[in-house]
């Protein structure tokens, strides 16, 4: 579980869920990125997508999207995994970019 603030009552017999396997639309609270002052987009999550979280972030997957995610994220992974060999061989950051991320 993952939240926007923290509570000083803790977790106890008011922390119940209220809804299960009901869509949920999260919306940003003002928080603003990059130069043109751009605001977070809002966020569906539906029954059967897959969060991914870590303590940099929480990202939704669309259940329709896992294959072409994982796909890509595979493929990312090899990638990462060719520039890691170049760089320890001595090769240059620029020049490995360039070579395996175009």
């Amino acid at each position: 579980m993952f939240a926007r603030g923290h509570s000083i009552l803790g977790q106890g017999t008011f922390s119940r869920p209220s809804e299960l396997n009901v869509p949920l639309r999260i919306e940003p609270r003002g928080v603003e990125v990059g130069e043109e002052g751009e605001r977070f987009a809002s966020t569906e999550v539906n029954p059967g997508d897959v969060i991914l979280a870590d303590l940099d972030g929480v990202v939704c997957v669309p259940r329709e999207l896992v294959e072409v995610v994982l796909t890509r994220c595979l493929k990312g992974r090899e990638v990462d995994e060719r520039c890691m060999e170049d760089i320890k061989a001595g090769k240059s950051i620029k020049e490995t970019f360039k070579k395996w991320r175009g």
